[in-house]
């Protein structure tokens, strides 16, 4: 969730730093799953994939596709922003 609550990412920048940041600590995720997890969030409104164009309007929401899961970029909604800031708030709090 991290990776996509400051900005729209496309799968290859969210896959990097998916791994990237479970480095040795834990096995690491394949793309597909990284896919199934983000196709979670977005089922749960925590999600939303977006095309992104040069021309206005810049952002335009989409359907999940996993035909096109390369096309896309996610971003977290204002659900999932929250539940990453109360998530985050308890890992500090310990």
């Amino acid at each position: 969730m991290a990776s996509m609550a400051d900005d729209y990412e496309n799968l290859q920048i969210i896959v990097n730093e998916v791994t990237t940041k479970a480095g040795s600590r834990q096995k690491a995720l394949s793309r597909h799953e990284i896919i199934k997890a983000i196709q979670g969030l977005i089922s749960d409104g925590y999600a939303q994939p977006y095309v992104l164009s040069p021309h206005p309007p810049h952002a335009t929401p989409a359907a999940f596709d996993p035909e096109r899961v390369d096309d896309l970029y996610y971003y977290l909604t204002p659900a999932g922003k929250k539940i990453l800031t109360e998530h985050t708030k308890r890992i500090v709090s310990g």
